[in-house]
């Protein structure tokens, strides 16, 4: 009789199967039914909520599912799949995080269809990123083309997720094509935000766009509150620590050499120097603070300390090689100068530090 009987079940099961698949084309072709927000590493909690994702705002989503309503900030959310997605968006959001920002436009612009507004409004964000990191790293975007695409996005997607992420890149295309005064009111808006690392991103930010416009009191106090705030996670004390650097600066422009001087030597002395993002920091300070005393040579091997062993650290680096090309001539080593300005032109063309040879 079981032999009689399993036959039947088999064939009722994929007949079943075969309908179910008919019936729901997006979960065949897209591969699921729900929307997921993926959580960053040492948040808590599970690393995966599933649901419907109902509202969406600058400070985060708002998540229906089985165990009721959930807020969830921006600040925790690594990334978001969506119902419906094409295989095409994964794989560029992948791209995206490993910095083949080629690879991910070149994956978007399969899809000529987006099967929602929330996946439309995703796509929208991944391109112009994409094309404003490329004009960041001296790209063939220019900063006007990237800007345009970002303040777009910005415009068009006021309560996205996104926005602080596309306000702080706005900003850094600002600064780039000589405009750090505008660029100030966009980073002023990250510093407005409720989470400490959000705040502490806008802060420095608009700080270094504040020296660059020569309002050193202003700039001064943004990186003061980064100091004295009350943060203490790993990220919060490094950025602690860059923006006593920053301090360090503002003293030598101030005519405080001296004083500027034992801050960043005191972190040189006692900090880790794998630490790329401090110590890149530190040797520019250090190089502002000789170049300030009038001591070209020291001024020089700082800078020099941030070309060779930061060279990771992009936005100080290309500051270190403006600096030196305007050193290695007092210095009588032009080839030297020549090269600092070969790679300033080449890396970094699309930047501030470019723009003012």
């Amino acid at each position: 009789m079981l032999k009689a009987v399993r036959p039947v079940i088999l064939n009722a099961f994929c007949s079943c199967v075969a309908i179910t698949l008919l019936l729901t084309p997006s979960a065949s072709i897209y591969g699921q039914s729900n929307d997921s927000v993926f959580m960053k590493a040492g948040v808590g909690g599970a690393s995966k909520k599933t649901g419907k994702i109902t509202e969406t705002s600058k400070n985060g989503v708002t998540l229906q599912g089985r165990n009721g309503t959930e807020e969830i900030p921006t600040q925790n959310i690594k990334k978001i799949t969506f119902a419906g997605e094409p295989t095409s968006l994964d794989r560029a959001k992948s791209r995206l995080e490993s910095g083949r920002y080629d690879d991910c436009l070149a994956e978007l612009a399969k899809i000529t269809d987006p099967p929602s507004e929330l996946i439309a409004a995703e796509m929208a964000f991944m391109n112009a990123y994409s094309q404003a990191q490329k004009s960041l790293k001296g790209g063939d975007v220019t900063p006007q083309q990237a800007g345009t695409a970002i303040r777009a996005f910005v415009q068009n997607n006021p309560d996205s997720h996104h926005f602080y992420p596309a306000t702080d890149i706005l900003g850094k295309l600002l600064v780039g094509i000589g405009k750090p005064d505008l660029a100030q009111r966009e980073f002023a808006k990250l510093a407005q935000s409720e989470w400490p690392s959000m705040k502490i991103q806008g802060l420095f930010q608009q700080g270094n766009s504040l020296i660059l416009t020569g309002d050193l009191e202003n700039a001064k106090k943004a990186f003061s509150q980064i100091v004295n705030m009350d943060a203490n996670d790993d990220e919060s004390q490094q950025f602690k620590l860059v923006a006593q650097c920053q301090i360090a600066k503002i003293m030598a422009l101030q005519g405080d050499s001296d004083g500027g001087r034992v801050i960043v030597e005191k972190i040189i002395k006692d900090e880790n120097p794998d630490n790329a993002l401090v110590f890149a920091y530190a040797y520019n300070a250090l190089g502002t603070c000789h170049l300030q005393s009038q001591q070209p040579k020291p001024a020089a091997i700082a800078f020099l300390h941030t070309e060779l062993l930061y060279g990771t650290e992009a936005a100080p680096h290309a500051e270190a090689l403006y600096n030196l090309c305007k050193l290695w001539p007092q210095l009588e080593e032009t080839d030297r100068a020549n090269r600092a300005r070969q790679a300033l032109k080449s890396r970094y063309r699309n930047t501030y530090w470019a723009l003012q040879l």
